[in-house]
């Protein structure tokens, strides 16, 4: 059911929380662009984790997730 989907929209944005924590950290000392780009992208993870857990669409929370990323990366 749609509670299920949640559940599992939100593991995706946990793994995906975790890959940005493992960017940032492996770019620390080498790349600290990028890797403040990573942290600033996780706070946009967790704004959408929030989303995800009212009532909002995860197709709409997406859509957001992926122009904030498309932001802080380029």
């Amino acid at each position: 059911g749609a509670g299920k989907a949640r559940g599992a929209y939100s593991d995706v944005l946990d793994a995906l929380t975790e890959q940005l924590h493992a960017v940032a950290r492996e770019s620390a000392t080498r790349r600290p662009t990028r890797a403040l780009a990573a942290a600033r992208a996780m706070d946009a993870v967790e704004r959408a984790k929030q989303r995800a857990a009212g009532n909002v669409s995860p197709q709409l929370v997406t859509a957001g997730l992926l122009h904030e990323l498309a932001e802080r990366f380029r």
